[in-house]
């Protein structure tokens, strides 16, 4: 039974997830009608993923397990098996350069419109 609540995160039998780098350098090197369409639906179910990492947040850490509720016990795993995701971890790195950017803007007005040439740019 805990094998079955560790989730995919432990099991050999998958393979580790891939970033938004790898799926792109995958689509490079086969662009199949099949394969865009494979695209396609993990981009769905990161959406999914995102949306329950944000739903997530609303509640807050339990502190420990022989007080935890059922609800405490199904969140912990949720959190354990988001953690470490590729497309979480890109969508947190976008907005702490977000978060970087408004701030450098509010100490240099120049800041925005060099920041927007610089991501034009890349």
């Amino acid at each position: 039974m805990a094998d079955h609540l560790a989730g995919q995160r432990n099991d050999p039998r998958y393979p580790g997830p891939l970033s938004a780098i790898e799926l792109r350098a995958m689509y490079r090197r086969n662009r199949s009608p099949e394969v865009r369409a494979l695209l396609w639906e993990i981009a769905r179910l990161h959406s999914i993923v995102r949306r329950a990492d944000q739903l997530l947040s609303c509640f807050p850490a339990s502190a420990g397990t022989s007080t935890a509720t059922a609800l405490d016990i199904v969140i912990g795993a949720l959190r354990r098996e988001l953690q470490g995701e590729p497309c979480l971890a890109e969508v947190r790195r976008l907005r702490e350069e977000e978060a970087w950017s408004t701030k450098r803007a509010a100490e240099d007005p120049w800041a925005m419109q060099r920041e927007a040439r610089r991501r034009r740019n890349t």
